[in-house]
């Protein structure tokens, strides 16, 4: 059966248009057409009569660069693919240091079985003095989802589902390099990391884009191999990541967010193994 997909996105498609054609003789009874924009023209994106449109300058040069046009129409794909524009994992981990939930509570930590003070002093470290506030794991859960339904991709994603009943997929923008460790040490993420707390900050995060699209959009996680400590993905990914406009070359080495050709082929070929099921 023939499978018509439409990839729409920010940056982040880059890595998916240089990576499709290592995976694209695998699915030789599927297309995929990919549009994508930069940073925040993501946000003059819009849908009128059954169509994705392009409305500033900069959407519709990279629309026409990407994709070939300023519009895309939704009835002639089986699969809408909405990629990046979520929430900045760099603010979302900042939320830690003003609200304080029950995992990173040290006085539940001090109080813990081992009395393993550890934890606690990395905690200290972590809040630098600070007094965040405390609160339950649900309000915490409830912060999340809402910061990531504000997102332009959210957005995006409920004009679509308000326009077409055609399936639609998020996929979010990738984890950082896991070279921020070295590059940025004293980030949060690179805090969380080191505390052992990337997988359950990681859990937190893909359950708030589930929540903020769900019955509208299926959110793809990527392949489990590709991540470090559950929240950032292998430097190995973003060792010559890709650019939308691709005369301005790669990205430099130090990039921390944008992803290679060799990503976007193994998150392309999960996608479609995703879809199959």
């Amino acid at each position: 059966m023939s499978l018509r997909i439409c990839i729409v996105g920010n940056s982040h498609v880059a890595a998916l248009k240089r990576g499709w054609p290592a995976v694209r003789e695998k699915y030789p009874d599927t297309t995929i057409d990919m549009f994508g924009t930069y940073g925040t023209s993501f946000l003059d994106l819009s849908v009128s009569d059954g169509k994705i449109i392009a409305d500033s300058e900069t959407s519709v040069a990279y629309f026409k660069l990407t994709g070939g046009s300023t519009e895309i129409a939704l009835d002639a794909y089986d699969r809408i693919v909405v990629v990046g524009a979520g929430a900045r994992i760099f603010t979302m981990a900042n939320v830690l240091k003003t609200l304080c939930p029950p995992f990173m509570n040290a006085d539940l930590l001090r109080g813990s079985e081992g009395g393993d003070r550890k934890p606690v002093q990395k905690l200290a470290r972590f809040y630098r003095g600070q007094e965040p506030s405390l609160v339950s794991s649900a309000l915490m859960r409830q912060t999340m989802i809402a910061r990531s339904a504000k997102t332009p991709a959210a957005a995006l994603i409920r004009q679509i589902a308000a326009s077409s009943s055609i399936p639609v997929y998020h996929l979010p923008a990738p984890f950082p390099s896991s070279t921020t460790l070295a590059l940025k040490p004293k980030s949060a993420i690179s805090r969380l990391v080191g505390m052992g707390y990337g997988p359950l900050f990681s859990d937190i995060l893909w359950d708030a884009a589930e929540s903020a699209v769900r019955g509208m959009a299926d959110v793809i996680r990527p392949p489990e191999n590709l991540l470090v400590e559950g929240l950032l993905t292998d430097s190995i990914y973003s060792t010559g990541a890709a650019r939308l406009d691709e005369e301005l070359g790669e990205h430099e080495d130090d990039e921390l967010l944008h992803m290679n050709g060799a990503y976007g082929a193994v998150v392309l070929q999960h996608m479609l193994e995703r879809m199959a099921k």
